[in-house]
């Protein structure tokens, strides 16, 4: 459109076409998150999300088009919505949670470095692996969660 003289009839052809093309990448992005959002409220009871810092994940250059491109914040309102219509459990953990560095069997919350992939805890001398521990803390919180607040 920069190429194109102002006010003419081409600059106003080449406006519609951009225009038409964003509206169908747009109306295609909103049926995928439709899609996986319903395949994810029908076949799950409970949904854990992770708050996602995008503006730092935007900051890595080589991720930047793609994360900017995924619409993180339309798929979570739409999946939050219908998770709510059909009665159920979606549960936000926080971006710095630290369920991975706290132990599940005592809470005991060691200073673990992103390298460390398992640790053992220095009370209860339990031995963890990081993604395990924090799925199993994960699903401690939940099973402590009030089971009458579906869909909050």
């Amino acid at each position: 459109m920069a190429k194109k003289q102002k006010g003419s009839k081409n600059q106003d052809k080449a406006r519609i076409k951009v225009a038409t093309l964003q509206e169908h990448i747009a109306n295609q992005r909103m049926d995928f998150h439709n899609k996986v959002s319903d395949i994810l409220t029908r076949q799950y009871d409970t949904m854990i999300t992770e708050d996602l810092n995008v503006s730092g994940m935007m900051k890595n250059h080589n991720l930047a088009r793609s994360i900017s491109d995924a619409g993180w914040s339309s798929f979570f309102t739409m999946l939050k919505t219908k998770a709510l219509s059909r009665g159920k459990n979606i549960i936000e953990i926080g971006t710095f949670d630290p369920s991975s560095k706290m132990c599940s069997g005592c809470g005991h919350i060691y200073a673990l470095k992103l390298s460390e992939r398992t640790w053992t805890c220095p009370e209860c001398h339990t031995r963890h692996d990081r993604e395990w521990n924090r799925i199993n803390k994960h699903k401690e919180i939940w099973s402590h969660k009030d089971r009458s607040t579906h869909g909050q």
